[in-house]
């Protein structure tokens, strides 16, 4: 089975025994829940913040909910779904910086993808809130489909940084799409 948002949220809200009834109550409707979990329908940011704050899905599980090319090379973008997978964050950083990464970058959505993987690992590895936001708006101005999942997610993930750090001693960042 390919590992959608859709099938995170079904295999969840199963696993802790919820009915779509009890998760979509006071955020959406059991049949656009319904259509998520079947994969029929892209959820906006809010949404995916909602409904993962009410199943407990951690930001961890929510970005690898689906896996990105980042370049016309299979090869590599294997490897960059192993580590991402394993979590190893230091070494997807190492991956994402190496020359023959950069050079691979060959159309707007693998430059989006790439952007967003950097995001995470940069946040991952030293909880840098300044550079995970920045790269996220980068990812967010290399694709213009207002429609996809990787820019809703993109989305869903700033705001879950944002959310995360507006207590905490970081500074507040403004930011626009």
């Amino acid at each position: 089975m390919k590992i959608t948002i859709g099938n995170i949220l079904k295999q969840t809200r199963q696993s802790q025994g919820l009915t779509q009834k009890a998760v979509a109550d006071g955020i959406c409707s059991q049949a656009m829940l319904s259509s998520l979990e079947h994969n029929k329908y892209i959820p906006n940011a809010q949404l995916i913040i909602a409904l993962c704050q009410r199943l407990s899905i951690s930001l961890e599980q929510l970005n690898l909910a689906e896996n990105y090319a980042i370049s016309n090379d299979k090869k590599l973008n294997q490897k960059l779904n192993f580590l991402c997978n394993q979590h190893q964050y230091q070494l997807l950083f190492e991956l994402l910086h190496q020359d023959s990464t950069l050079n691979s970058l060959t159309t707007p959505s693998q430059i989006q993808s790439y952007y967003y993987y950097l995001a995470i690992s940069e946040f991952q590895l030293k909880l840098d809130v300044t550079h995970a936001v920045q790269h996220l708006k980068l990812a967010l101005a290399s694709e213009s489909s207002k429609q996809s999942v990787l820019r809703r997610l993109c989305l869903g993930t700033l705001g879950l940084i944002l959310n995360l750090h507006t207590s905490s001693s970081a500074p507040i960042l403004v930011f626009g799409t």
